[in-house]
């Protein structure tokens, strides 16, 4: 949402073209001077760590901690959880030419490598070229994996995968395609890969854009095609949304599921560095059937206390049919309390 609100590509605040990871001097320095509510004063001779650590590397870091519940008709729980810990390095072996970029997860689950890329960028045409392990472009690269468009898709940051992706960035047009193994990173014995494609344009009010996707994985091949948008309602308000077409053509089975995902928020920037958060997801899992569709509501107040610190109180329901195929599910509440510090 701050790339609708502020009108640029999601390259000007992050080492990744296509968003997320690790953030540019400008991400780092925005999100110290211009997210804060409360920015603590800085001893006289100091100054703020912005990751630089040399003219030609830097560092960045983002460490989020939960504190859980759920609430189902059967049972209460809560829990608390380290989200993510997860570090950044940029090492420039050529000044805005050529770096190699490596994004790892320390927690949860131990250490894993997300993203481990060679990236060569301001090509003659605007052309950039990564190769590597990365995330595939797809959609919206929201930060709740839990959204439909993002666990139903396969495109969100548990998913990496090994390829090659080529973009193309004139101005305030953006395109990228990827071709990976299509399997998420997991070692590759067949000549399948999956083919993804994105595609926006962006104006200091608002964003539009589109996504293609084809995968083969054994017997089942699965296309995706979304369209996405962004506008900036008021200086303070904006609203994104994303809908996303699914099929699975399953060979063995002689069976085809279409499938229909959709994502809607809409942010209020408050002063001292809140912002109120609302957003909606649908799923249908299975277009030829009626009465297997999911509903998920989101509401959120997050707030930039001070440099480095982010708080966010969270509260959503998810609505499901209580029996699917013959399968009994519980509709499902859920409270988050979180402590998020980045750089």
């Amino acid at each position: 949402y701050i790339a609708t609100r502020t009108g640029y590509q999601c390259s000007a605040c992050h080492v990744n073209h296509t968003g997320g990871g690790k953030r540019t001097e400008f991400g780092a320095r925005y999100g110290l001077f211009k997210l804060p509510g409360y920015p603590l004063p800085i001893p006289e001779g100091e100054q703020l760590f912005d990751g630089t650590v040399s003219s030609r590397f830097s560092v960045g870091v983002d460490f989020r901690g939960v504190n859980a519940s759920q609430f189902t008709s059967s049972e209460t729980t809560n829990r608390f959880a380290t989200q993510e810990m997860n570090v950044y390095g940029d090492l420039e072996l050529i000044r805005e030419r050529v770096r190699l970029y490596a994004d790892v997860r320390l927690a949860p689950g131990g250490a894993q490598a997300r993203e481990i890329v060679a990236l060569v960028e301001n090509l003659p045409g605007h052309l950039y070229v990564k190769a590597g392990r990365f995330f595939a472009p797809f959609g919206w690269r929201v930060l709740d994996d839990g959204a439909f468009i993002r666990a139903r898709t396969g495109f969100n940051f548990q998913s990496s995968d090994d390829g090659v992706e080529v973009g193309w960035q004139p101005g305030r047009f953006f395109g990228s395609l990827a071709v990976t193994n299509g399997n998420g990173g997991a070692a590759d014995d067949n000549t399948n890969k999956r083919v993804s494609a994105l595609a926006s344009w962006a104006r200091p009010r608002f964003r539009i854009g589109g996504s293609l996707a084809a995968n083969r994985q054994g017997d089942v091949g699965t296309r995706l095609a979304g369209l996405m948008g962004g506008v900036k309602l008021h200086d303070r308000v904006v609203a994104l949304g994303e809908i996303d077409f699914g099929r699975d053509d399953d060979d063995a089975a002689g069976m085809t599921t279409r499938k229909l995902l959709g994502f809607s928020e809409l942010d209020l920037l408050l002063p001292r560095g809140w912002n109120l958060k609302t957003a909606f997801d649908y799923e249908d899992p299975d277009r030829s059937e009626s009465g297997d569709e999911v509903n998920r509501v989101t509401a959120a107040a997050e707030w930039f206390a001070t440099q480095y610190v982010q708080f966010r109180l969270l509260w959503r329901r998810i609505d499901r049919p209580p029996v699917v195929r013959g399968v009994a599910y519980e509709d499902e509440r859920e409270l988050v309390i979180e402590a998020h510090l980045f750089l």
